[in-house]
């Protein structure tokens, strides 16, 4: 194994040298840190390639995401707003395990039904597209750590209009969103289902 390591190692250093050599130019130390970063991102995603949660069957990942989602609860009219909250965060988590599974997940419109107003406009807008066609889940979670200087309640409304033909579900406890969310009932939503709107008082 000693023999294995040291042959790599004059390898990997042979490597480095001429990939200094080639991209050489004032970046001086900062720019041999980003090569030996580049390198070890494509070591580590062929390593990550052959590990088993890589080498499952699709239908077996898919089934895995599912549960680990709570996809088959997102438009369940009991489910705790709280939980479709950290669909997010999981979504997240999960998307960096591997490469192949980041993948995976950014490709699916499945995984992307749940659509955060509290999220930037760019976040927002990448999270619809990667919906699709998919039946989208749009909410809003009262934010009691909100920091001052954030954007108002949805700042890139026109981004969410083009999508209220496909929305099932709609929740909300936070009145930030009231006007927000007078004006997008006003919109077609042929197949809405649930509308829980819960914090408001008429």
């Amino acid at each position: 194994m000693k023999a294995l390591t040291d042959t790599l190692a004059e390898r990997v250093d042979t490597l480095l040298k001429e990939s200094f050599a080639v991209e050489r130019r004032d970046g001086g130390h900062e720019e041999e840190i980003a090569i030996c970063e580049a390198i070890a991102v494509i070591i580590r995603r062929r390593r990550n390639k052959r590990l088993v949660h890589s080498r499952l069957p699709a239908d077996i990942i898919h089934h895995v995401f599912s549960l680990a989602l709570d996809l088959d609860r997102i438009h369940e009219p009991d489910l705790p707003l709280d939980v479709l909250e950290n669909h997010r965060k999981q979504l997240f988590q999960m998307r960096c395990v591997s490469a192949t599974w980041n993948e995976f997940l950014v490709s699916g419109s499945r995984y992307w039904p749940a659509v955060n107003l509290w999220a930037p406009p760019d976040i927002l807008k990448t999270n619809l597209q990667r919906a699709e066609e998919a039946p989208l889940c749009i909410y809003s979670v009262n934010r009691t750590d909100r920091r001052r200087g954030l954007p108002s309640p949805l700042s890139d409304e026109l981004s969410l209009l083009a999508f209220m033909g496909q929305v099932r579900t709609i929740r909300s406890n936070n009145d930030e969103f009231l006007p927000v969310w007078k004006r997008l009932l006003q919109c077609n939503m042929p197949t809405l289902e649930t509308l829980d709107l819960t914090a408001f008082v008429d």
